[in-house]
């Protein structure tokens, strides 16, 4: 019984860790993709994806701000696309914050 407790442990410990890294390689290419690229609505919509994958990780510490430069680099430009999603990305995580503050 001990055994089978560990190994469970142990392979839940493992997909965490797994999972984590992963999370990390997808935000690395997208910041390499923002960092590089030249054009501005490239630049804007790799933020927002970068700002989307903290919202699934549940940064929102990280994600509200990003959003939301993402947003004032949209309205530069009149972006309006990138307007629309950097607040989509804000209000959505606005709700999730109203939802576990309850």
């Amino acid at each position: 019984m001990k055994k089978k407790l560990f190994l469970s442990m142990i392979m839940i410990v493992f997909i965490i860790t797994r999972s984590q890294s992963q999370d990390k390689k997808v935000i690395d290419s997208l910041m390499r993709v923002y960092n590089t690229t030249k054009y501005d609505t490239t630049r804007i919509m790799g933020l927002i994806n970068i700002a989307e994958e903290y919202r699934n990780n549940r940064r929102s510490d990280t994600c509200t701000p990003l959003a939301e430069k993402a947003f004032v680099m949209s309205e530069k430009i009149g972006f309006n696309k990138g307007k629309g999603w950097s607040l989509f990305i804000v209000a959505k995580e606005k709700i999730n914050d109203k939802n576990h503050s309850t």
